[in-house]
């Protein structure tokens, strides 16, 4: 507050030192991700091949066993279809596309 008669402020309007320093330090951590992040933006525009996916899929499944366990009850036959299929209903603005099937037989 300020004091009527004498124009100064009382020690209810001073903010304490460790909110002052909370805010100076968030501050700066701020700027300094905002900086890092930006570099970040730099790099990938200008050397395309610095952030590049691998081959890492999606999602990845393991059928070696249920496929020996078809081949073993007789129950694969030398023309198998795979079929997917999503659960629920795809968003309305997906597109869904399978890049790559292997099936790999070891």
């Amino acid at each position: 507050m300020v004091d009527q008669t004498t124009g100064n402020s009382t020690p209810a309007d001073t903010p304490s030192g460790a909110a002052v320093g909370l805010t100076v330090f968030a501050g700066t951590v701020m700027i300094m991700v905002g900086v890092f992040q930006a570099i970040q933006g730099v790099v990938a525009l200008f050397n395309d091949t610095f952030y590049v996916v691998g081959q890492k899929w999606t999602f990845s499944f393991d059928i070696t066993e249920v496929a020996r366990n078809l081949r073993k009850h007789k129950q694969l036959c030398e023309s198998t279809t795979v079929t997917f299929i999503p659960e629920g209903r795809p968003a309305a603005k997906a597109n869904a596309v399978v890049r790559r099937v292997e099936i790999v037989e070891q």
